[in-house]
């Protein structure tokens, strides 16, 4: 019909595109798309404005503009529409083409959690850490190597009373950190700078949880049992994303452990409670309904609370020195890496002259020990063979025969008889008896 369907006229484009049914679908799906794109264009056209104009290094310009990572928060505001709408393209299409479209766009969805996990949160645990807020424990030993490394003294007054309390319960009593000179914490910190180290992965759960939500709210059926399952599954959810934020408590700051804990709660009684209407069939007007309706708009009452909470803590963040020390400590940790990689490079580079000059040695004395052979080899090839000499000389043995005293000497064989003697060594000439 003329008129855009319900459940996508709430949202705040009201684009429509094409002339099929699903025309306000199909709008909302690339409206939203764009919405995310142009605030990636915009930040990234900030940044590279600022080094043309050579204010500062766009590494810089990104971490104080929190880019990319700033772009997670309107990813985030289209996130679950735009996983509905492609849903409901891929369940109810009027063409191909929404087919095509729904199916890419569910595609993509379903690997924003893992692509968030493996692209950010695990290089958070490897590029960065936690550590006591310098502006509640100023003594810790990273403030004091700072004050060591730094020419200038790092003066840091610590909160105290109830400044220190209200500080603590807004944005807690730790901070990330870099450990390498990337300004990663910066770029991508508000992705996970909110949960404790060992809970990061709990922000891609959330988006996983978002994601089921959205496809369970797209499912089209007819049928009761469709029904039924469909809130079945959305309960299930709910109830187990309140269960890990109430038991985990996640986050670093108990603010944001308690208005996520009260936002889940709120949600998972609202469709608890309609769950049990629907598949009870009670009337609209029993205590079930009117319990969803007032926990729903206390959930969106809590919104609310976090949207403000969130701002002021962005300005408190902004306006007090709980950033500046961390970046030093970082570009301290990364300075001294760095030190500690040349040194061992240098160790490993003098590791390998000292082995290529062992090996040369070794070559020379395998070429003088194959010279030596050599020369030892010529000069023996050279000796004159010892049976020839004893042929060639010219002289008479005279053979005594030792059998009697009385008789004379013989003469000695003439040369060349089978008697003739063969000299066996000594100087090539033959003694006379």
């Amino acid at each position: 019909g003329a008129s855009p369907q319900p459940d996508v006229a709430w949202h705040p484009t009201r684009a429509a595109l094409g002339e099929a049914h699903q025309r306000w679908v199909v709008g909302m799906t690339v409206v939203s798309l764009l919405l995310v794109v142009l605030a990636a264009v915009v930040v990234y056209g900030v940044a590279v404005g600022t080094k043309y104009a050579k204010v500062v290094e766009l590494r810089d310009t990104l971490g104080r503009m929190k880019a990319p990572g700033v772009v997670y928060i309107p990813f985030l505001f289209v996130y679950q529409a735009v996983a509905f709408a492609g849903a409901r393209l891929v369940m109810d299409p009027d063409h191909v083409n929404e087919a095509v479209l729904g199916g890419c766009v569910v595609a993509a969805a379903a690997a924003a959690p893992a692509a968030l996990y493996f692209f950010v949160l695990r290089k958070a645990a490897a590029k960065a850490m936690v550590i006591p807020d310098p502006l509640l424990h100023p003594e810790q030993p990273l403030i004091v190597a700072l004050r060591e490394v730094l020419s200038e003294d790092v003066d840091i007054v610590p909160y105290s009373g109830l400044k220190r309390d209200l500080y603590t319960f807004i944005l807690g009593e730790a901070i990330w950190i870099d450990k390498e000179d990337g300004a990663f914490t910066d770029k991508f910190g508000i992705i996970f700078e909110r949960y404790r180290r060992q809970c990061v992965w709990v922000a891609a759960f959330e988006l996983a949880a978002t994601l089921v939500i959205s496809l369970a709210a797209a499912w089209v059926g007819d049928s009761e049992d469709t029904c039924n399952m469909r809130s079945l599954l959305i309960t299930i959810v709910f109830a187990t994303w309140f269960v890990v934020s109430a038991a985990l408590r996640p986050c670093i700051a108990a603010l944001n452990n308690i208005i996520s804990t009260w936002l889940l709660g709120l949600c998972t009684l609202a469709s608890c409670s309609m769950t049990v209407a629907i598949w009870a069939r009670v009337d609209t007007l029993s205590l079930f309904y009117p319990t969803a309706y007032h926990a729903l708009y206390g959930a969106c009452v809590v919104v609310v609370i976090k949207a403000v909470c969130d701002v002021v803590a962005l300005g408190v963040d902004l306006l007090t020195q709980r950033r500046s020390f961390p970046r030093q400590i970082g570009r301290m940790l990364a300075q001294e890496r760095r030190a500690a990689e040349a040194e061992v490079e240098e160790e490993e580079r003098e590791a390998r002259v000292h082995a290529a000059t062992l090996r040369l040695r070794r070559e020379a004395l395998e070429k003088d020990k194959a010279k030596w052979a050599r020369e030892m080899n010529e000069a023996v090839r050279r000796l004159p063979k010892r049976p020839a000499a004893a042929a060639a000389l010219d002289v008479e043995l005279v053979l005594i025969d030792n059998s009697t005293d009385s008789e004379p000497p013989a003469r000695g064989p003439a040369r060349g008889s089978p008697q003739y003697p063969v000299l066996l060594g000594g100087t090539g000439k033959a003694r006379r008896p």
